[in-house]
């Protein structure tokens, strides 16, 4: 197999376990699969933050700083938001690659986590519904990259009438 990422040839070790239980397809290499930073340990109730990297005196019960800033104001609605990586270089190339330069293939390396997580803090979720693009956006990607996302979900995607007019680019 070719890795999606570095594109080098990668051979999945074979044990008794990938043979009789393993039943998913590995799409990156063990190089790459190590430079991706995974959000573990604690992480602000709200918005999903890792807690290490905030200072002690900038977070109260759990939540971070800016959300409890945000929960003081009077529009503010809980949202809760769990993101699997963190945004550091390596994604930053990754979103890229995925987002701007048309690779939907990528789309593979985020299942099984993205689909894992996403069962663990939103279980009681059954339906959700992909931001979707001006129609300008989707022709030039090519794809609607969080209706490819949404589709690792185990969840029904709604198609409501929202429609998005061309604006100038968020990036």
């Amino acid at each position: 197999m070719h890795c999606l990422l570095c594109d080098e040839c990668f051979v999945e070790k074979v044990s008794w376990y990938t043979f009789f239980v393993k039943c998913h397809r590995k799409y990156i290499c063990d190089r790459c699969e190590q430079k991706l930073s995974y959000i573990i340990g604690e992480i602000c109730m709200e918005c999903g933050r890792p807690l290490e990297f905030v200072p002690a005196s900038f977070q109260e019960d759990g939540i971070c700083i800016d959300c409890i800033r945000w929960m003081k104001e009077e529009k503010y609605r809980s949202f809760k938001n769990r993101s699997l990586y963190m945004y550091d270089d390596e994604m930053k190339e990754i979103v890229a690659q995925f987002k701007f330069r048309g690779d939907a293939e990528l789309v593979h390396i985020f299942y099984r986590p993205f689909r894992s997580l996403f069962q663990k803090c939103f279980a009681n979720v059954s339906t959700v519904i992909a931001v979707p693009l001006s129609k300008e956006r989707e022709v030039e990607r090519g794809f609607n990259q969080a209706e490819l996302l949404a589709t690792c979900l185990p969840v029904k995607i709604s198609y409501p009438s929202l429609r998005r007019r061309e604006t100038e680019k968020q990036s």
